[in-house]
């Protein structure tokens, strides 16, 4: 396998969990977050969205289940790594993005006990 083949994998990985959490009907549990968080960190996450086809099915995914993390009591705990990445998300070309990023910066609003 060579590394683009693997890197492949991973990123088809990484979006097959966060599929899976985009489809739930209500935010994570705990152990889910930490489940996903372990394979794959926010960083990781932000990058695969950032290789996504603006407006494309994968870039909905990764901000569907984006949001549906920061909903959860595990996920506002996330705030303070992705605010950076909301403040260059409101720059993007994309609307899924910057509709996330908004998203993002009124959790961290709704949430100033992180210090997001």
């Amino acid at each position: 396998m060579t590394v683009e083949s693997s890197d492949m994998s991973a990123h088809s990985s990484l979006l097959g969990a966060l599929a899976d959490i985009a489809d739930l009907p209500l935010p994570p549990t705990e152990a889910g977050v930490q489940e996903l968080l372990s394979s794959y960190p926010m960083p990781a996450v932000f990058h695969a969205l950032g290789q996504c086809e603006p407006g494309g099915r994968d870039e909905r995914t990764i901000c569907n289940a984006v949001e549906k993390l920061l909903k959860s009591t595990a996920g506002t705990r996330l705030l303070p790594q992705v605010v950076a990445y909301a403040h260059k998300g409101m720059e993007a070309e994309s609307h899924n993005v910057r509709k996330l990023a908004v998203s993002m910066m009124g959790v961290a609003l709704a949430h100033p006990e992180t210090g997001a």
